[in-house]
């Protein structure tokens, strides 16, 4: 995991996110396997495309720290 880059995770996240294969629970998941993907996990467009995709008739403006929140409620 340590060899490829962030940009390389952060396009495989994307990818399955968009993909409809990582739900909010598998990223949330994701999040506590190391601190390397906490951290990447935490990206505002790997949220806003969840939330684009679960609620696709709504507009939802959340600022960045509040996106993963929307998931909580």
């Amino acid at each position: 995991m340590a060899e490829l880059p962030d940009e390389i995770w952060l396009r495989i996240l994307d990818t399955g996110v968009r993909e409809r294969g990582l739900t909010f629970q598998d990223l949330c998941c994701l999040s506590i396997s190391c601190r390397r993907l906490d951290r990447l996990s935490k990206e505002e467009p790997l949220w806003s495309a969840l939330l684009a995709m679960e609620f696709p008739l709504q507009t939802v403006s959340a600022s960045k720290s509040r996106l993963k929140d929307v998931f909580r409620i």
